[in-house]
């Protein structure tokens, strides 16, 4: 939307603008004469928080911590507690001395205190109570709820000493302002003053209560840890002692090398057991390949080797329990190294011989016995090695791990204990320095002038706001607005050739031909032109017969289509006006003068030899000239429904032989299908739009049905049309 078009929006508007901002500077002159004087009284006060001072704290200045509590100390100083405390000591100020009262009460005012039925005695007496304990008064208490209505009447209650309070820190400083508005000096320098030592008892008696509170929490905290650490030390002592007092890292060292050389005779072990284990195996294999045994020769080299043999098994057997000791074990080894050389001995004779064989197995079987005892006697080894390596591994091993485990949670818990005792220091240290720090720096003084009214001021700047508040809330409203208004919302939400924007005119003092004059100036001038521009696009378009139609209804149909009369009449052009909006019949009425039938009574089914005079009882002139009408009687019809077969519209090629233009009138396509039954007779549809209406989803179909036409289709007019949109 263009800027020009706005400006011309607002220059419509001006009126309603202007008339908007007078009554805002009217307003606000009104508003400051009626607030009366106003006093203002300041006082300041110190809070000490970005100032280091010494405690027990050694704590670094921390700026954020810094302005919460500023924070905190402007909600406390605008709570209730404060405020309504506040309010009590103005009410008992003003009954204690009531030739320096701050509040004077009007009648209608000791009227309403005077309906409450609370005597001044009783209220004092309650709000001296409250002071004293430091305590509201709750509306759950009729009495007191009579009170709270009292400090109301008197302007002493929370919401009015509220609005009237500022509260603000001094940017980068430690300092805060209190300022307060009254229409009495003295009551905006008390209440400065005297909300300071409200704040500064309710904050030290919050801050001392919060911080006591802290400490004996903490305080319990650090003795339950202070008795977990003992029971812990308890336990790793009695687990020492349970140890035999050694310490167990010694203790490990020592199980750690006994096992290790365990290990290694235990290794040595188990070699000695697979290897009789496989000698086994093989003396049991030749055992199984030999014949039965037969009798042998007594006096050979090989019976002597056998006895010999005989002889250190029988050794080695008896040594076989004692395996362990390392003496017995040597001796063990001797033995069977002469052992292998014996056997070696007799596998090297000739065994040629029944006797030598027999002597053979004897040997053998000899042999077997004596591996299965050393297999016994390691077997017994390894399981004796295996159950010391098993005690010495686990010696102390429980004992090791939980002393571990109490040790570490000694640890953690000393580490808290300390933690917690800090904080039980900080807490101290904040517990003596806690609310000792505000101090007034500046008391508030009663004022000797009324602040300034600024009357042209405070009227200029509403109805300076008054005026753009108006103008935006126009601009508004006309963005908002979804119409039609001119020629580019026409071409843009309709996508249709304009042939004209037509003006809107006042034909309620005058009629349609009087506003055709060409003598017309202004208004009447520019729709004038407006309708030769349609008649020129008619002309241009060699379309002879034309239905113009809407898609809604008080478009202006009927006057576009008499203007247009009007205009070729000018032009020295005959015209037919042919009414087919049945359902609103306006140019019958408006046009249609003496007797004559109608357009539903024709009926003409001969197509031959037809000539204008046979349509005579039906054609009816006007005042116009050169402009003829068929009027139509209207009704709740359809041209199909209500034309016979030979109708007068099949005939329209006839008539333009006397006539240059016929002009037919069709109803609003969103509510009857008239003009869609009419197409088929003319040769060209023209549809009028009203530029105060908005375009829906049902015109759009429309508005795509009759482009279906294609060259029948000729455009648009777009009508009522306002002065300021004419050009855009």
């Amino acid at each position: 939307m263009e800027l020009s078009y706005l400006f011309q929006t607002l220059l419509k508007r001006k009126w309603i603008i202007l008339l908007s901002a007078v009554l805002a500077v009217l307003l606000s002159a009104a508003f400051v004469i009626l607030k009366g004087r106003v006093y203002e009284s300041a006082a300041q006060y110190s809070t000490g928080f970005t100032v280091q001072q010494v405690s027990l704290v050694n704590e670094a200045f921390n700026p954020y911590e810094a302005d919460t509590k500023f924070e905190n100390v402007m909600e406390a100083f605008n709570s209730q507690r404060v405020i309504w405390t506040l309010a009590y000591g103005l009410y008992l100020h003003d009954i204690e001395n009531p030739d320096y009262a701050f509040t004077a009460l009007t009648e209608g005012q000791k009227r309403d205190l005077k309906k409450l039925g609370v005597s001044e005695v009783r209220a004092k007496e309650i709000l001296q109570e409250k002071l004293d304990s430091s305590t509201l008064l709750t509306t759950f208490n009729p009495e007191e709820l009579v009170v709270e209505q009292m400090l109301e009447i008197y302007g002493y209650d929370y919401y009015d000493i509220e609005k009237q309070l500022s509260v603000e820190r001094i940017p980068r400083t430690d300092y805060i302002d209190i300022v307060y508005h009254s229409k009495n000096p003295f009551l905006s320098a008390y209440v400065v003053n005297k909300i300071g030592e409200v704040f500064i008892a309710y904050y030290t008696s919050l801050s001392t209560t919060l911080n006591t509170e802290s400490v004996e929490k903490i305080a319990n905290i650090v003795d339950q840890k202070k008795r977990q650490v003992d029971s812990i030390t308890e336990n790793l002592r009695r687990e020492v002692a349970s140890s035999g007092g050694l310490d167990p890292d010694e203790l490990n060292k020592t199980s750690s090398q006994t096992v290790g050389a365990l290990q290694a005779k235990l290794a040595d072990e188990e070699a000695a057991y697979n290897k009789a284990f496989y000698q086994l195996q093989g003396v049991n294999n030749e055992l199984s390949s030999m014949a039965a045994p037969t009798t042998s020769k007594p006096g050979t080299s090989t019976e002597s080797n056998n006895a010999a043999i005989l002889r250190i098994r029988s050794q080695l057997r008896a040594l076989a329990p004692n395996s362990s000791d390392p003496k017995v074990a040597a001796q063990i080894r001797t033995l069977q190294d002469e052992l292998q050389q014996k056997t070696a001995a007799n596998s090297s004779q000739p065994e040629n011989s029944p006797n030598d064989q027999a002597q053979q197995r004897q040997l053998l079987l000899s042999q077997k016995s004596d591996l299965e005892a050393q297999l016994q006697a390691s077997d017994h080894t390894v399981k004796y090695l295996t159950s010391q390596i098993a005690k010495f591994s686990n010696t102390n091993s429980g004992n090791n791990v939980k002393i571990s485990a109490l040790r570490n949670e000694m640890e953690l818990a000393n580490k808290e204990y300390s933690d917690l005792k800090a904080k039980y220091s900080q807490a101290e240290g904040f517990k003596e320095t806690s609310g000792i720090n505000f101090r007034q720096t500046l008391i508030g003084q009663p004022a000797v002038e009324p602040l300034p009214r600024h009357l042209l001021l405070i009227s200029a700047i509403g109805g300076f706001a008054m005026l753009c508040v108006s103008s935006l809330v126009i601009i508004l409203l006309e963005l908002l607005d979804g119409s039609v208004k001119n020629a580019s919302g026409f071409i843009s939400q309709l996508g249709i050739p304009l042939l004209a924007p037509v003006l809107r005119v006042n034909l309620r003092k005058r009629g349609i031909q009087e506003v055709m004059d060409t003598g017309q100036t202004g208004k009447s001038a520019a729709f004038l032109q407006a309708i030769r521009k349609l008649r020129f696009m008619i002309e241009r378009s060699g379309k002879k017969s034309l239905v113009i139609t809407s898609t809604r209804k008080s478009a202006g149909k009927s006057t576009i289509i008499e203007a247009l009369a009007c205009s070729f009449s000018l032009a020295n052009k005959k015209v037919l006006i042919i009414d087919t909006n049945f359902s609103n019949n306006t140019l019958t009425r408006r046009l249609a003068t003496g007797e004559g039938g109608t357009l539903e009574e024709f009926s003409l089914r001969d197509t031959e030899g037809v000539n204008v005079r046979l349509f005579r009882n039906v054609i009816r002139q006007t005042t116009i000239k050169g402009v003829d009408v068929i009027a139509c009687q209207g009704g709740n019809y359809t041209p199909e429904e209500v034309l016979a077969g030979g109708n007068l519209l099949i005939h329209l090629k006839t008539l333009l032989e006397h006539y240059d233009f016929i002009l037919l009138e069709g109803s609003d396509m969103n509510e009857h299908s008239d003009a869609k039954e009419l197409s088929q007779y003319v040769d060209g549809i023209i549809a009028v739009f009203a530029a105060d209406s908005t375009v829906m989803q049902i015109d759009k179909e429309n508005i795509q049905f009759l482009s279906e036409f294609g060259d029948k289709f000729i455009g648009g007019v777009l009508n009522k049309v306002e002065k300021e949109n004419i050009e855009f």
